[in-house]
């Protein structure tokens, strides 16, 4: 039992079990120890690939993501900006007519008030020259009757002194006082015996 030992069994790398005998040394190239390194190198270095080729693979991903983000948020800044400007626009165009409103009310309210105030002179006007007609009409009127009655005192004093010196020619006397003889008097005979004869 000692000279000879029983064949053990191993696994090979694809999950095959194997039977091995003592003819190989095991620092053989064949041996089972020198497989099972080779076994775990290759896969070592399989991880290795498969977790490059991973990390690879996200860092690429994050990449594409990190593009896209950014394509994303120039877009979104793109979209503020024009909707800023047109903001903007709409304000401008607002204030524009606000303003053109003003200056239309301001000039309708400067027609207004040129009119009010040509009304104004016009009105003061009428009612100066009605004033300075009233005024004229009143001077007329007055002068007027002044001259009437300034021609009816000379007439009545000319119808007077014409009866007076009718008198002196006839001898007649307007009236007979015996001693006195006053010029009112006279005057008031003369209206009264003229007054008699009608």
């Amino acid at each position: 039992m000692a000279g000879s030992m029983a064949n053990p069994t191993m696994m090979n790398a694809d999950g095959v079990s194997t039977t091995h005998t003592n003819s190989f040394s095991p620092n053989s190239p064949s041996s089972p120890a020198s497989r099972n390194v080779k076994a775990e190198a290759f896969g070592d270095a399989h991880r290795q690939r498969v977790e490059s080729e991973i990390n690879a693979w996200v860092a690429s991903e994050i990449r594409k993501a990190e593009a896209r983000t950014a394509t994303a948020l120039s877009k979104i800044e793109q979209k503020r900006m024009k909707d800023e400007a047109r903001a903007l626009e709409h304000k401008k165009r607002e204030e524009a007519k606000a303003e053109q409103a003003i200056r239309a009310a301001e000039v309708k309210a400067d027609k207004i008030v040129a009119n009010a105030k040509e009304e104004a002179i016009r009105a003061k006007a009428h009612a100066a020259e009605v004033c300075e007609k009233g005024i004229a009409d009143s001077h007329s009127q007055t002068e007027r009757a002044k001259a009437e009655l300034e021609e009816a005192k000379l007439r009545e004093i000319a119808e007077l002194k014409d009866k007076a010196e009718l008198m002196k020619i006839t001898g007649e006397l307007p009236f007979q006082e015996p001693k006195k003889h006053g010029v009112g008097s006279m005057v008031k005979n003369v209206l009264t015996c003229h007054h008699g004869d009608v």
